[in-house]
């Protein structure tokens, strides 16, 4: 499953610039910033 899953993001980032990679993984940083912890304890 794994390796079928990692063969699918290969085959999606291959029609991408550098420069759109570049920017999807600024933005997926971003969207990651704002999910909560999910190790973290909550009150």
């Amino acid at each position: 499953m794994a390796q079928a899953h990692e063969q699918w993001i290969v085959r999606a980032f291959d029609g991408l610039s550098a420069r759109d990679v570049d920017t999807l993984h600024k933005l997926l940083g971003k969207v990651k910033q704002h999910q909560p912890d999910p190790f973290e304890e909550s009150p």
